[in-house]
Protein backbone atom coordinates (compact mmCIF):
# COMPACT_ATOMS: atom_id res chain seq x y z
CA UNK A 1 0.00 0.00 0.00
CA UNK A 2 1.26 3.51 -0.74
CA UNK A 3 0.11 6.38 1.26
CA UNK A 4 1.26 10.39 0.80
CA UNK A 5 1.11 13.21 3.77
CA UNK A 6 1.63 16.12 4.66
CA UNK A 7 4.99 15.26 6.16
CA UNK A 8 6.79 15.16 2.05
CA UNK A 9 6.80 11.62 2.11
CA UNK A 10 5.02 9.11 0.60
CA UNK A 11 5.42 5.23 2.23
CA UNK A 12 5.10 2.00 0.96
CA UNK A 13 3.60 -0.31 3.98
CA UNK A 14 3.08 -4.10 3.28
CA UNK A 15 -0.52 -4.93 3.00
CA UNK A 16 -0.69 -8.22 5.30
CA UNK A 17 1.36 -6.94 8.22
CA UNK A 18 1.28 -3.05 8.47
CA UNK A 19 5.04 -2.74 8.18
CA UNK A 20 6.81 0.53 6.53
CA UNK A 21 9.05 -1.28 3.70
CA UNK A 22 10.17 2.34 2.43
CA UNK A 23 10.31 5.86 2.67
CA UNK A 24 10.12 7.55 -0.28
CA UNK A 25 12.04 11.27 0.39
CA UNK A 26 12.77 13.81 -2.05
CA UNK A 27 9.34 16.40 -2.75
CA UNK A 28 10.32 19.80 -0.89
CA UNK A 29 6.25 20.11 0.12
CA UNK A 30 3.60 17.79 1.29
CA UNK A 31 3.01 14.61 -1.42
CA UNK A 32 -0.71 14.83 -2.18
CA UNK A 33 -1.33 12.31 -4.06
CA UNK A 34 0.64 8.72 -5.21
CA UNK A 35 -0.33 5.83 -7.69
CA UNK A 36 1.65 2.21 -8.17
CA UNK A 37 1.88 1.75 -11.70
CA UNK A 38 -0.21 -1.58 -13.45
CA UNK A 39 3.15 -3.61 -13.08
CA UNK A 40 3.72 -2.16 -9.64
CA UNK A 41 7.32 -1.63 -11.67
CA UNK A 42 6.48 2.69 -10.48
CA UNK A 43 5.50 4.75 -7.73
CA UNK A 44 4.62 8.13 -8.79
CA UNK A 45 3.87 11.20 -6.47
CA UNK A 46 2.56 14.50 -6.59
CA UNK A 47 3.25 17.73 -4.58
CA UNK A 48 2.57 20.95 -3.30
CA UNK A 49 6.20 21.68 -4.42
CA UNK A 50 4.55 21.80 -8.27
CA UNK A 51 6.10 18.56 -9.41
CA UNK A 52 5.16 15.30 -9.54
CA UNK A 53 7.93 12.52 -9.10
CA UNK A 54 8.31 9.17 -10.77
CA UNK A 55 9.75 6.26 -8.74
CA UNK A 56 11.16 3.88 -10.66
CA UNK A 57 11.55 0.37 -8.70
CA UNK A 58 11.34 0.83 -4.67
CA UNK A 59 14.37 2.41 -4.54
CA UNK A 60 14.58 5.87 -2.64
CA UNK A 61 16.12 8.35 -4.64
CA UNK A 62 15.30 7.07 -7.66
CA UNK A 63 13.11 9.30 -9.06
CA UNK A 64 12.27 11.12 -12.47
CA UNK A 65 10.90 14.60 -11.71
CA UNK A 66 8.16 16.36 -14.04
CA UNK A 67 8.03 19.67 -14.15
CA UNK A 68 5.93 22.31 -15.90
CA UNK A 69 2.94 22.49 -13.89
CA UNK A 70 2.89 26.42 -12.21
CA UNK A 71 0.69 25.65 -8.87
CA UNK A 72 0.69 22.24 -6.77
CA UNK A 73 -0.51 18.82 -8.21
CA UNK A 74 -3.34 17.40 -6.47
CA UNK A 75 -3.90 14.29 -7.97
CA UNK A 76 -2.55 11.79 -10.52
CA UNK A 77 -3.15 8.34 -12.61
CA UNK A 78 -1.61 5.75 -14.82
CA UNK A 79 -3.22 4.99 -17.60
CA UNK A 80 -4.14 1.11 -17.57
CA UNK A 81 -1.25 0.21 -19.34
CA UNK A 82 1.30 2.08 -17.36
CA UNK A 83 2.80 4.19 -20.14
CA UNK A 84 1.48 7.61 -19.30
CA UNK A 85 1.05 9.61 -16.10
CA UNK A 86 -1.96 11.96 -15.83
CA UNK A 87 -2.02 15.09 -13.35
CA UNK A 88 -4.42 18.04 -11.84
CA UNK A 89 -2.94 20.78 -10.54
CA UNK A 90 -3.93 24.15 -9.06
CA UNK A 91 -2.97 25.82 -11.92
CA UNK A 92 -6.56 25.24 -13.64
CA UNK A 93 -4.99 22.44 -16.21
CA UNK A 94 -4.48 19.16 -16.53
CA UNK A 95 -1.56 17.19 -18.05
CA UNK A 96 -0.12 13.74 -19.25
CA UNK A 97 3.42 12.57 -19.08
CA UNK A 98 5.17 9.60 -21.32
CA UNK A 99 5.90 7.68 -17.68
CA UNK A 100 9.84 6.61 -19.24
CA UNK A 101 10.85 9.71 -20.62
CA UNK A 102 9.04 11.91 -18.55
CA UNK A 103 7.78 14.28 -21.92
CA UNK A 104 4.82 16.15 -21.85
CA UNK A 105 2.95 15.13 -24.13
CA UNK A 106 -0.71 16.84 -23.83
CA UNK A 107 -2.08 20.14 -21.81
CA UNK A 108 -5.57 19.52 -20.47
CA UNK A 109 -6.87 23.29 -20.59
CA UNK A 110 -10.61 24.04 -20.18
CA UNK A 111 -11.07 24.22 -16.69
CA UNK A 112 -11.39 28.41 -14.65
CA UNK A 113 -10.56 26.84 -11.47
CA UNK A 114 -8.14 24.52 -9.81
CA UNK A 115 -8.37 20.88 -11.03
CA UNK A 116 -8.49 18.54 -7.93
CA UNK A 117 -9.03 14.98 -9.59
CA UNK A 118 -7.91 12.89 -12.49
CA UNK A 119 -8.35 9.21 -13.70
CA UNK A 120 -8.34 7.45 -16.53
CA UNK A 121 -10.87 5.30 -17.63
CA UNK A 122 -9.80 1.45 -17.39
CA UNK A 123 -9.75 0.63 -20.92
CA UNK A 124 -7.32 4.09 -21.16
CA UNK A 125 -9.33 6.07 -23.94
CA UNK A 126 -10.63 8.40 -21.63
CA UNK A 127 -9.25 10.79 -18.91
CA UNK A 128 -11.78 12.49 -16.66
CA UNK A 129 -10.99 16.22 -14.71
CA UNK A 130 -12.65 17.00 -11.65
CA UNK A 131 -12.58 20.96 -10.86
CA UNK A 132 -13.25 23.70 -7.89
CA UNK A 133 -15.46 25.15 -10.92
CA UNK A 134 -18.04 22.53 -9.76
CA UNK A 135 -17.42 20.43 -13.16
CA UNK A 136 -16.23 17.39 -14.67
CA UNK A 137 -14.38 17.23 -18.17
CA UNK A 138 -14.04 14.18 -20.11
CA UNK A 139 -10.84 14.60 -22.47
CA UNK A 140 -10.08 12.20 -25.26
CA UNK A 141 -6.71 10.34 -24.11
CA UNK A 142 -4.60 10.42 -27.19
CA UNK A 143 -5.96 14.01 -29.00
CA UNK A 144 -6.32 15.80 -25.23
CA UNK A 145 -9.94 16.97 -27.17
CA UNK A 146 -12.66 17.69 -24.00
CA UNK A 147 -15.72 15.50 -25.40
CA UNK A 148 -18.13 15.69 -22.35
CA UNK A 149 -18.78 18.33 -19.80
CA UNK A 150 -21.11 17.62 -16.70
CA UNK A 151 -22.70 21.03 -15.25
CA UNK A 152 -24.85 19.70 -12.59
CA UNK A 153 -22.58 19.70 -9.69
CA UNK A 154 -23.21 22.45 -7.43
CA UNK A 155 -19.92 22.41 -5.68
CA UNK A 156 -16.85 21.49 -5.90
CA UNK A 157 -15.28 18.06 -7.23
CA UNK A 158 -13.05 16.66 -4.62
CA UNK A 159 -12.63 12.68 -6.24
CA UNK A 160 -13.35 11.24 -8.82
CA UNK A 161 -13.81 7.54 -10.68
CA UNK A 162 -15.16 5.71 -13.33
CA UNK A 163 -17.06 2.78 -12.97
CA UNK A 164 -15.49 -0.65 -14.64
CA UNK A 165 -16.97 -0.23 -17.74
CA UNK A 166 -16.44 3.19 -18.04
CA UNK A 167 -20.59 4.51 -18.54
CA UNK A 168 -20.41 6.22 -15.09
CA UNK A 169 -18.20 8.61 -13.46
CA UNK A 170 -18.48 9.05 -9.79
CA UNK A 171 -17.51 12.15 -7.98
CA UNK A 172 -17.40 13.38 -4.29
CA UNK A 173 -18.27 16.58 -3.63
CA UNK A 174 -16.51 18.68 -0.72
CA UNK A 175 -19.55 21.48 -0.40
CA UNK A 176 -22.38 19.63 -1.09
CA UNK A 177 -21.76 16.86 1.22
CA UNK A 178 -22.70 14.34 -1.29
CA UNK A 179 -20.89 11.83 -3.81
CA UNK A 180 -22.75 11.79 -7.24
CA UNK A 181 -22.76 9.53 -10.26
CA UNK A 182 -23.55 10.48 -13.50
CA UNK A 183 -24.13 8.37 -17.14
CA UNK A 184 -21.21 9.86 -18.72
CA UNK A 185 -22.63 10.02 -22.25
CA UNK A 186 -25.85 11.38 -21.32
CA UNK A 187 -24.63 13.61 -18.42
CA UNK A 188 -27.75 12.34 -16.66
CA UNK A 189 -27.16 12.20 -12.68
CA UNK A 190 -27.85 8.27 -11.79
CA UNK A 191 -27.75 8.79 -7.72
CA UNK A 192 -26.83 11.03 -4.55
CA UNK A 193 -25.00 9.42 -1.87
CA UNK A 194 -25.34 11.79 0.79
CA UNK A 195 -22.66 12.13 4.73
CA UNK A 196 -23.40 14.23 7.15
CA UNK A 197 -20.37 16.75 6.38
CA UNK A 198 -18.24 17.26 3.30
CA UNK A 199 -17.46 14.16 1.06
CA UNK A 200 -13.36 13.82 -0.14
CA UNK A 201 -13.61 10.52 -1.69
CA UNK A 202 -14.91 7.69 -4.05
CA UNK A 203 -13.94 4.64 -5.57
CA UNK A 204 -16.11 1.91 -7.72
CA UNK A 205 -15.42 -1.90 -6.18
CA UNK A 206 -13.81 -4.03 -8.83
CA UNK A 207 -16.80 -6.43 -9.07
CA UNK A 208 -18.52 -3.08 -10.37
CA UNK A 209 -21.20 -3.76 -7.49
CA UNK A 210 -20.12 -1.43 -4.98
CA UNK A 211 -18.95 2.52 -4.39
CA UNK A 212 -17.14 3.66 -0.99
CA UNK A 213 -17.33 7.47 -0.24
CA UNK A 214 -15.07 8.98 2.55
CA UNK A 215 -16.24 12.13 4.83
CA UNK A 216 -15.00 14.42 7.18
CA UNK A 217 -17.71 12.49 9.29
CA UNK A 218 -15.14 9.96 10.12
CA UNK A 219 -16.33 7.51 8.51
CA UNK A 220 -16.18 5.61 4.88
CA UNK A 221 -19.58 3.93 3.43
CA UNK A 222 -19.53 0.96 0.95
CA UNK A 223 -22.64 1.12 -0.70
CA UNK A 224 -24.20 -1.39 -3.57
CA UNK A 225 -25.19 1.63 -6.08
CA UNK A 226 -27.32 -0.30 -7.82
CA UNK A 227 -29.90 -0.37 -5.68
CA UNK A 228 -29.28 2.50 -3.32
CA UNK A 229 -28.51 0.16 0.15
CA UNK A 230 -26.48 1.23 2.62
CA UNK A 231 -24.18 -1.78 3.10
CA UNK A 232 -21.28 -1.05 5.45
CA UNK A 233 -19.93 2.05 7.09
CA UNK A 234 -16.44 1.98 8.28
CA UNK A 235 -16.06 3.28 11.69
CA UNK A 236 -12.49 3.63 13.34
CA UNK A 237 -11.28 7.19 12.09
CA UNK A 238 -10.83 9.77 14.89
CA UNK A 239 -10.74 12.68 12.29
CA UNK A 240 -11.94 13.04 8.60
CA UNK A 241 -11.35 10.41 6.28
CA UNK A 242 -9.56 11.95 3.12
CA UNK A 243 -9.46 8.77 0.34
CA UNK A 244 -9.87 4.80 0.15
CA UNK A 245 -9.24 2.54 -2.36
CA UNK A 246 -10.10 -1.01 -2.84
CA UNK A 247 -7.31 -3.56 -3.45
CA UNK A 248 -7.61 -5.51 -6.85
CA UNK A 249 -9.42 -8.45 -5.66
CA UNK A 250 -11.92 -6.26 -3.84
CA UNK A 251 -11.40 -8.18 -0.85
CA UNK A 252 -9.79 -5.07 1.27
CA UNK A 253 -10.49 -1.63 1.19
CA UNK A 254 -7.54 0.68 2.39
CA UNK A 255 -8.60 4.43 4.32
CA UNK A 256 -6.30 7.31 4.87
CA UNK A 257 -7.39 9.73 7.99
CA UNK A 258 -6.50 13.30 9.18
CA UNK A 259 -5.80 11.48 12.54
CA UNK A 260 -2.45 10.52 10.81
CA UNK A 261 -3.33 6.96 10.11
CA UNK A 262 -3.95 4.56 7.10
CA UNK A 263 -6.35 1.52 8.12
CA UNK A 264 -6.97 -1.88 6.19
CA UNK A 265 -11.07 -3.20 6.15
CA UNK A 266 -12.23 -6.25 5.09
CA UNK A 267 -14.83 -5.08 2.64
CA UNK A 268 -17.13 -7.71 3.02
CA UNK A 269 -17.41 -7.43 7.01
CA UNK A 270 -16.07 -3.77 7.36
CA UNK A 271 -13.46 -4.55 9.78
Amino acid sequence: IATASDDNTSKIWDSQNGHNTLTLVGHEKMVHSVAFSPDGQQIATASHDKTAKVWNGQEEGNAQTLFGHRLFINSLSFSPDGKQIATASWDNTARVWDSESGQNLLTLTGHTEMVNSITFSLDGQRIATGSKDNTIKIWDSDTGQNTITILGNSGAIRSLAFSRDGQLIAAANQEDRNATIWHCETQKLILVIEHEFAVYGVDFSPNGKDIITTSEDRTARILDYKIAKHVRKLNGHQRAVRDAAFSPDGQFVATCSEDNTAKVWEALSGQ
